[in-house]
């Protein structure tokens, strides 16, 4: 019993004015209240001794004997219990005494009696016949009920009670205070208790120990800076583990170590909080990153620890530790032993996705599967959880039709849950992932028709008509991408389902609607068309518009784009461009597009000498005479340049040039040029045959 016993200083207020009519008992009391028992007790042995006497006397002086008993014992027990056996004996006299208080002074000793034996029961018995309840039988009875009874609810009721006719001002004595505090605190009423504290705490009433107990309640309210400082103040042992668990709500993970750790090394044998200041150390360690170092202290707590709960949780977080540090074997071990310690249904399936999920992070996927199947032999929630990682093993080994088919089951098996429509859209994703557009659209599509008001419908849109297009089915594309923009006009997708739009009426030759959908995207998405080349699509529009054919049309954007005749990558178009007009046998227009091409004086890349010998020939056939064999023997300089084997285009246009030279009767040059035919391409049939034009 700490600090709850105290000499009696409360006899009733008649009681003391019958000592005040008798001098030789007014001498007791006055004695008595100097504590000089000794005097006390040598005027009641004369009272005693003194036949003359009256029996409320000699009750009187019973009463104030026991006192002196009781404050003068250093076997408080003992002393209480004899003490006791004296008072009760004369129990009936006391009740039959006419002296006022005499009554309320015995019951008084009897409870404090019985309180000091730990007999609540008798004691409180004693409290309830107490007719002018003073303010220390309030602490003996709520005592009583809140140290031995352990019913907080009655001791709150037991100070209420008497502040119903009392105010609280009337509670002089801390130790009333400081109940009443830790009662209310019991009782969940947390904020009338820290009134309590605070008002103790600052009237500098409260003991280390009743700091600490502040501090406790302090945090229980969230109010973690105010009781890591309270806890520190108090210097009770258990200060740095509530200091760190502080920490950790307030996520000052160093602090929190820092704290944690002391008290393991200085405290945690002695006062048993162990586990959770490991785990917590470990916890704080985590959280700041330190993976490999939190490691090692979950990974051994938990081999190290019997309590299940904490176990648990520290094989998990090792795991993920682990993973966090690329040390995906430990992480797999971890998970492991989680399994293998979780025993409840809830525990055990949590367990087994946790670990599965490891296995799948680690490549182990195998060990995965394995894990998983032993589980889908029903219809359940957790069946439907291992199915679902199942699927991503397959998607994770690009095992598209295997996915697939457990998407189907679990459409099937679960046929109104969200997870089955997710498995639905997620067919579709499958699929497109992996390039096989025409087997996505069409998942995307059986999604559309099963989920019309699905939550993945705006994807499944415009993915299925993207899929369509890339696979090059454009009339199907148009549906889903109509319906996306019809549907879902302000759609982050919106955008896409127009170009998609354009792109299928393009393919489609629907050159109409193609420049329709165009002019639509350029006035309310300009910067994204102009980005995706819109303008330049719009330009091969007009060009077929005005009789292009769309190829020539496209290549001429093409060229355009690129930088025409000033780039490299330009060029090439030009040149390719150039080719079409001339299979078309359209030579103005080759001409047209052959002259910057062919002027050009930039530095030619060897891919250009092949057409410039091309153009080359094309200008020889506009001309005659030497001019035309001047151009058919730049043709040839230009062929041996390039990097394709061109002889055969070689042998033609060094005979084109011999024939040239003859018919403007340049027979010099004429037989230089066979003979150069001759020497370079003797097994051609120009060089066979060059002899016949002389």
């Amino acid at each position: 019993m700490k600090k709850l016993l105290f000499s009696f200083l409360f006899l009733g207020l008649g009681l003391f004015c019958f000592a005040q009519e008798n001098a030789l008992l007014e001498s007791v009391v006055k004695a008595y209240d100097k504590k000089d028992y000794v005097s006390a007790s040598q005027i009641i042995d004369e009272v005693k001794e003194d036949s003359n006497r009256s029996k409320d006397e000699l009750l009187f002086c019973l009463i104030y004997e026991s006192k002196i008993k009781l404050d003068s014992s250093e076997n408080k027990k003992l002393t209480a219990q004899k003490v006791l056996g004296e008072l009760t004996a004369k129990e009936q006299d006391i009740k039959n005494s006419r002296l006022n208080g005499l009554s309320d002074s015995y019951y008084q000793l009897v409870l404090y009696c019985n309180t000091v034996l730990g007999n609540s029961e008798k004691a409180l018995a004693a409290y309830f016949k107490i007719q002018n309840v003073d303010e220390d039988s309030v602490y003996l009875a709520a005592y009583c009920y809140f140290t031995i009874e352990k019913d907080y609810r009655k001791t709150e009721q037991i100070f209420k009670e008497y502040l119903t006719q009392k105010s609280l001002m009337d509670f002089k004595k801390t130790n009333n205070r400081v109940l009443y505090a830790k009662t209310l605190a019991r009782n969940e009423k947390y904020l009338e208790a820290e009134n309590f504290y605070s008002m103790l705490y600052e009237d500098k009433k409260l003991t280390s120990d009743e700091i600490f107990e502040y501090a406790k309640l302090l945090y229980i309210q969230e109010k973690y800076q105010s009781a890591e400082v309270k806890a520190k103040e108090s210097k009770n042992p258990l200060a740095s583990y509530l200091s760190g668990l502080c920490a950790i709500n307030t996520k000052q993970w160093k602090n929190a170590e820092q704290n944690l750790s002391a008290y393991l090394k200085q405290y945690a044998s002695v006062y048993g909080y162990v586990d959770s200041a490991t785990y917590y150390q470990a916890y704080s360690v985590y959280r700041q990153g330190k993976y490999k170092e939190a490691y090692k202290l979950f990974s051994s707590f938990a081999d190290s620890t019997t309590e299940l709960n904490f176990a648990r949780h520290a094989y998990e977080l090792a795991a993920k530790c682990a993973v966090l540090d690329s040390d995906f074997k430990n992480a797999a071990t971890q998970a492991e032993k989680l399994v293998k310690i979780s025993f409840k249904d809830e525990e055990k399936q949590k367990a087994t996705i946790f670990c599965a999920e490891i296995y799948i992070d680690c490549k182990e996927y195998d060990k995965a599967y394995n894990l998983l199947s032993q589980n889908t032999y029903d219809k359940s929630d957790f069946a439907l959880s291992c199915w679902k990682l199942i699927a991503e093993i397959y998607v994770k080994t690009s095992d598209a039709d295997r996915a697939d088919t457990v998407y189907e089951k679990i459409i099937k098996d679960y046929p109104r849950t969200d997870d089955a429509e997710e498995a639905c859209y997620k067919r579709g994703e499958l699929y497109y992932g992996q390039g096989k557009y025409e087997k996505a659209a069409e998942r995307y599509a059986s999604y559309n028709s099963k989920y019309p008001s699905g939550k993945y419908l705006e994807p499944s849109y415009y993915f299925c008509g993207e899929s369509y297009l890339k696979a090059k089915k454009y009339e199907k594309s148009l549906g889903p991408n109509l319906n996306l923009i019809s549907k879902f006009p302000k759609s982050v997708y919106t955008y896409g389902a127009y170009k998609n739009l354009f792109e299928a009426y393009y393919e489609l030759n629907n050159i109409t609607e193609a420049q329709k959908i165009a002019d639509f995207m350029m006035n309310n998405y300009k910067s994204q068309a102009v980005s995706d080349g819109i303008p330049a699509k719009l330009k091969v529009i007009g060009n077929v518009k005005n009789g292009a054919s769309k190829k020539m049309a496209e290549k001429q954007a093409e060229y355009e784009t690129k930088g025409g005749s000033s780039t490299v990558e330009g060029r090439l178009a030009g040149y390719e461009l150039f080719m079409m007009y001339l299979e078309d046998s359209n030579d103005a227009e080759a001409k047209k597009i052959a002259s910057p091409l062919y002027k050009s004086t930039a530095k030619r890349d060897e891919r250009e000498f092949y057409y410039l010998g091309k153009i080359a020939e094309f200008y020889a056939k506009q001309e005659s005479g030497a001019k035309q064999a001047e151009y058919y023997l730049k043709a040839v300089e230009y062929y041996r340049q390039s990097s394709k084997d061109t002889s055969s285009e070689e042998a033609v246009a060094l005979y084109s040039a011999v024939d040239a030279f003859l018919k403007d009767k340049k027979t010099a040059d004429a037989k230089e040029t066979a003979q150069v035919l001759k020497k370079l391409y003797p097994d051609s049939r120009q060089a066979k045959n060059v002899d016949k034009l002389f």
